[in-house]
């Protein structure tokens, strides 16, 4: 092979390389929704309020696009404001105001809200969801008086009936366990202040109850009057 033909030959190489290159570094079309997005965290806990009880409206945990081509919408719209209690429903980070849902009567409630995010000049749309739990308080009573007498024979633990998963532990002053029970069978079987059929002395008990996983132990104490 002579030296012009090697040279002719390495010219067209590159010539044919450049070209390739040239094709492989052409634009490729962007995404237009990468920067249209939304993310929650997965739940809001809060206790129900009380008759008569007033609970401040707090920031919904959302983070978002803060493109003004989005049109964002909760729904349910019921409960989502601005910072002056009106109408929130088309921000990206509104607050929740449970009073807007009514007297609940303390009780427990649940519900999931979405958030949809549009672009239309985009074609873009996103949405993400968070789930808004409301606990009702477990209230256990601090003292029985179990005499047969038919008033405070047992001890009385209000809305435990919302928790079925719930464990209840009553120990004494040792730490002996005088009674275990179960959220879903507490009414029907309560503890009485007896230890297999057998009266318990009069003294103070301590206790803990265990609601859920969302719900802290209530710890406290329990008096036998006699």
């Amino acid at each position: 092979m002579s030296i012009s033909t090697f040279y002719h030959k390495i010219t067209y190489t590159l010539f044919f390389l450049g070209i390739s290159y040239a094709l492989s570094a052409q634009a490729v079309p962007t995404n237009p929704c990468k920067d249209v997005w939304v993310a929650t965290d997965s739940k809001i806990l809060m206790f129900s309020p009380e008759p008569g009880e007033i609970i401040k409206p707090i920031l919904v945990p959302v983070n978002g696009s803060l493109s003004p081509l989005i049109e964002w919408t909760w729904t349910p719209a019921l409960g989502m404001v601005d910072k002056n209690g009106n109408d929130g429903s088309r921000l990206l980070q509104p607050y929740f105001d449970i009073q807007k849902l009514g007297d609940l009567g303390g009780n427990a409630f649940k519900t999931s809200f979405i958030i949809k995010g549009k672009a239309p000049s985009l074609g873009c749309n996103v949405f993400a969801s968070i789930d808004v739990i409301i606990l009702a308080r477990v209230k256990p009573y601090d003292a029985i008086t179990p005499n047969g007498d038919d008033l405070n024979d047992y001890w009385a633990i209000d809305n435990i009936s919302s928790y079925p998963e719930a464990t209840i532990t009553v120990i004494d002053r040792w730490g002996t366990p005088v009674f275990e029970g179960k959220g879903e069978t507490y009414e029907e079987r309560p503890f009485r202040g007896k230890l297999d059929s057998k009266l318990l002395p009069t003294g103070v008990y301590m206790y803990r109850i265990k609601p859920n996983a969302d719900y802290p132990d209530v710890v406290g104490s329990l008096t036998i009057i006699r």
